[in-house]
């Protein structure tokens, strides 16, 4: 349980503003409060994660394939540059920088889809953020794979292999649930991404 008043105490701050940093807490799904109840630390729900990456997969594997087809030159050049901005920022030990330039290449990815589209991967991705914030930062060995990923999505959507970005882009996702926490049935180890984007693309169109 969390006490308000313990809390202001100890961080020297009026009620106010931790009212505030309460209410944006519970609104990222860290903490649960109810009327006149105390707030308490959400556990980590191994159920949501495998839910929301789910869902993720099918909506950003449709908002890959839309973007393909409506991308400029420019936009595959923006892509090359979050690309090696996440390479630098891994080579530094850089994790702010890092993990603004992967919302970017994230947001890139499915950038010319509808709005209600964006608007619902948006939510969706703020709620998995939620459960990176419950574990540990990435092992380099994470981080390596995930940068893979990126490149890999980078090259098939740069020579047009919509069908293999949208499948690079699945197991991307799926690896990444697997990292945050315990998600049997989102990854297979020989599953066939490049379908499951694809099928996932064209049940949620």
């Amino acid at each position: 349980m969390i006490s308000q008043v313990r809390l202001a105490q100890e961080f020297g701050v009026s009620r106010t503003p931790l009212r505030e940093a309460m209410r944006r807490l519970q609104q990222e799904g860290l903490i649960a409060a109810e009327v006149n109840r105390r707030a308490r630390i959400v556990e980590f729900d191994a159920v949501a994660l495998e839910q929301i990456y789910s869902e993720r997969i099918m909506h950003e594997s449709l908002g890959l394939e839309i973007t393909l087809q409506r991308w400029e030159p420019q936009d595959l050049d923006q892509m090359d540059v979050y690309v090696r901005t996440l390479r630098r920022a891994k080579e530094d030990g850089a994790l702010d920088v890092w993990d603004a330039a992967h919302l970017d290449f994230h947001r890139h990815l499915v950038g010319r889809s509808n709005d209600r589209l964006k608007r619902q991967i948006k939510t969706l991705a703020e709620q998995g953020e939620r459960f990176r914030c419950m574990v540990e930062g990435p092992t380099l060995n994470v981080w390596n794979d995930w940068d893979l990923d990126h490149e890999l999505i980078a090259a098939a959507c740069r020579e047009g292999r919509r069908q293999e970005a949208v499948g690079c882009l699945a197991r991307h996702l799926a690896r990444s649930a697997m990292a945050l926490g315990p998600c049997p049935r989102i990854l297979d180890t020989g599953c066939d991404y490049a379908a499951v984007g694809s099928v996932a693309a064209r049940r949620a169109s």
